[in-house]
């Protein structure tokens, strides 16, 4: 997460969504109705969240071992 954008990893979600990953643009859209996600022109941000995600959980040990 950072001040603009919200990112959600459903890992093992209990329900069947339709998006395993959010985006959301929390300046536009602050109460997070609009999943950017899967939008082309998102996908860099996508990315780069991923990214920091991933650099996150390995400075925390996590892993995706259940």
């Amino acid at each position: 997460r950072t001040n603009k954008w919200k990112y959600i990893h459903y890992y093992d979600p209990p329900f069947k969504f339709k998006d395993e990953y959010e985006l959301y643009d929390l300046e536009k859209d602050p109460e997070e109705r609009v999943n950017l996600a899967g939008r082309p022109m998102f996908q860099a941000t996508v990315k780069e969240m991923q990214a920091k995600m991933a650099a996150l959980r390995t400075e925390l040990g996590s892993t995706d071992a259940k």
